[in-house]
């Protein structure tokens, strides 16, 4: 079952004909959620919606800058999003961190971070924090095989190398891979991109990528790759491979 609920109040709902449908529901595979505004994301979506456990796309067109917000949004994944496979959440860059705040609560394989950058908005965050955010505090999910793609506009590569400099530095454990390695993580990426619905049309461009690693314990690691081509970032847990 999927379902499609475009940005609306709880009691706007509740006047359609498909509010009693919807919240007789156990569950759903799919869900596709549009919100617009401040006032449509409220309490009562957690009470009204089924869990979900395949497919969730959700679309903010607004930051989660309110204590509120950033509460229902963490509890709307921990209540219906717990279980959810895939999670693809589009947004502006403003406040980002309450998103991974939320998104942390869940179990999500596969998180797909699509970051809009507004030129009038002061308060928006470089995107080069946000990796670097995923690369010292880990991947937003409970899932010990997660992965996560964060894809931004081209003007967030455009110090693409310098950037890329600084976090290694800044982190230590990190490296940076070259050769038959490098090749082997490029390969695994694409193929983990191909196994998800909202990563399969996911690009990355194997001459403008690189690629690095970091050791977790003895049994585990995260790989990353940075395309500047396609102004994307990849991460996934996996075992540790010999090469």
């Amino acid at each position: 079952m999927s379902l499609e609920v475009l940005g609306c109040t709880t009691d706007a709902l509740k006047d359609r004909p498909q509010f009693t449908f919807i919240s007789k529901l156990s569950f759903a595979n799919e869900l596709e959620l549009s919100v617009r505004s401040f006032t449509c994301f409220q309490q009562e979506w957690i009470n009204i919606l089924p869990p979900i456990n395949e497919r969730a796309q959700l679309f903010f067109e607004y930051p989660l800058s309110h204590d509120d917000s950033m509460e229902i949004f963490s509890n709307f994944v921990k209540t219906l999003l717990a279980n959810c496979r895939e999670i693809l959440v589009k947004c502006p860059s403003t406040k980002i961190f309450n998103f991974f705040q939320g998104l942390s609560k869940g179990e999500a394989e596969m998180i797909n971070l699509i970051v809009n950058v507004y030129k009038f908005d002061a308060n928006s965050i470089d995107p080069w924090i946000t990796v670097h955010k995923v690369i010292t505090s880990g991947i937003p999910s409970k899932n010990r095989d997660a992965a996560i793609v964060i894809v931004g506009p081209k003007s967030w590569m455009r110090n693409f190398k310098q950037s890329l400099t600084i976090i290694l530095t800044q982190t230590p454990e990190i490296q940076e891979v070259h050769g038959a390695e490098a090749t082997g993580i490029y390969q695994f990426a694409v193929e983990t991109l191909s196994r998800y619905a909202i990563t399969k049309n996911v690009d990355i461009s194997k001459n403008q990528s690189f690629c690095f690693k970091r050791k977790l314990d003895r049994e585990r690691e995260c790989v990353y790759v940075v395309d500047n081509n396609s102004q994307l970032f990849f991460a996934k847990y996996r075992k540790i491979v010999n090469v």
